[in-house]
């Protein structure tokens, strides 16, 4: 049996946002095929509960604590000609920590789980291993997008981040055996500014049985959106619905509530609480009876990345799903047979006042989305190109050039 190394940007347990969501699922699918080995950067202490979790499918779970300098880190790194994201995730200890794995464990393959932790696998005891980083999300092209949507000073801020983060994937797709992204749309932004190396989609499961709607919940004349809240495109999501949609729907269905449920909701998200029929819940131990109580599930991102967990659960539940078209972008779905994905804020509360005083509409989008996303999103064949990484034999590492241009500072 091979072993692999997994280096990840945050610890993946609880999986309760989407890159955790992904890379506690990865690990899954990895644990059953080789002997894995995580590390994972944490911005506060592993609970017992945690690391017995991880254990499950791991041969071995190192958790190392960012600086709590990690921002005098980040800015650092901006002024010396670096990315922010780098900085961030600027730990010494990790590197430490990989030092003594690869001392005692000769690895055959090693994975980081974005960009800015691609840095620590360039190790000169992995420099022969098959090298893959998965990007999940193009994430200069996140930031490239939030310099568009903001004000002259941030706007240029953003735009720099986006430029060098750039830099960092093309050279990563120069030394790596291979970048994973999350659907065929963040292939074609990728390719969009790059033919180097081989980027491969690999898109993402949900739990169909876990989010699966018992026949005797019974629904609320109400909307809800569920996320991370403290996340700027959902928090600017947020905003804009309930500014621009939600008044003309209360004034025309006086009855109808909206819940707002996520982590993390800031001044701005709770400020929301005051408008009317509005409800920020806030952080809640499952998000699943929200989902299965709410007449329409709503994903008003107006910036949006890869493939969105919050429209898959919500599909999972058989919830009929009202979406910006950037946040279905990554799902090859029909519009208005799987979701509906209104542009004009106009046709967003027309769109949503009908579902919500149509029983029978509302079924038949929940019922297609149900067997959409059972035909398409299941992890294990999601992932299942991940095997690659172990099973194909070509070990050492056919790309093996050292990552220092894109090491972790």
């Amino acid at each position: 049996m091979k072993d692999v190394l997994y280096v990840t940007h945050r610890v993946p347990w609880p999986p309760d946002r989407g890159d955790r969501i992904r890379t506690y699922n990865i690990i899954r699918y990895l644990g059953q095929r080789c002997r894995l080995h995580v590390v994972s950067l944490a911005e506060e202490p592993a609970s017992p509960k945690v690391i017995t979790e991880l254990k499950r499918h791991c041969a071995s779970v190192s958790i190392v604590p960012i600086p709590k300098t990690r921002w005098l880190n980040a800015a650092f790194s901006f002024a010396r000609g670096r990315s922010v994201t780098e900085g961030l995730f600027a730990a010494p200890q990790m590197n430490a920590v990989i030092d003594e794995l690869t001392a005692k464990t000769t690895f055959d393959a090693t994975l980081a789980s974005s960009s800015g932790v691609a840095g620590y696998i360039d190790h000169p005891r992995l420099q022969n291993t098959r090298r893959w980083v998965d990007l999940i999300d193009v994430d200069s092209e996140k930031w490239i997008n939030y310099a568009a949507a903001s004000n002259p000073l941030m706007s240029q801020i953003y735009r720099r981040e986006g430029q060098r983060l750039r830099q960092v994937e093309v050279e990563l797709a120069e030394t790596c055996d291979e970048l994973t992204v999350v659907s065929d749309a963040e292939v074609d932004v990728f390719r969009s500014f790059s033919d180097a190396g081989t980027v491969t989609a690999m898109t993402n499961g949900v739990d169909l049985d876990y989010f699966a709607r018992p026949d005797d919940f019974d629904e609320e004349m109400k909307c809800v959106f569920v996320g991370v809240l403290n996340y700027k495109p959902n928090a600017d999501g947020v905003v804009w619905f309930c500014t621009n949609v939600w008044p003309e729907v209360r004034r025309r269905l006086p009855k109808a509530g909206f819940e707002v449920v996520g982590r993390s909701p800031g001044s701005d998200v709770l400020a929301l609480d005051e408008i009317e029929g509005v409800e920020v819940v806030g952080s809640v131990p499952d998000v699943r009876p929200y989902l299965w109580s709410a007449s329409t599930v709503v994903a008003p991102l107006r910036i949006a990345r890869g493939v969105q967990n919050k429209v898959l659960e919500a599909f999972a539940a058989s919830r009929p799903v009202v979406s910006s078209p950037d946040a279905l972008v990554g799902l090859a779905i029909d519009s208005d047979v799987h979701a509906v994905r209104p542009t004009t804020a106009e046709e967003w509360s027309d769109s949503i006042c009908e579902l919500l005083a149509n029983q029978y509409r509302r079924f038949e989008l929940g019922a297609a989305a149900r067997e959409w996303v059972t035909a398409h999103h299941r992890w294990e064949v999601c992932l299942r190109d991940f095997g690659r990484m172990i099973d194909e034999p070509s070990f050492p590492s056919t790309n093996n050039a050292p990552l220092s241009s894109v090491g972790v500072s």
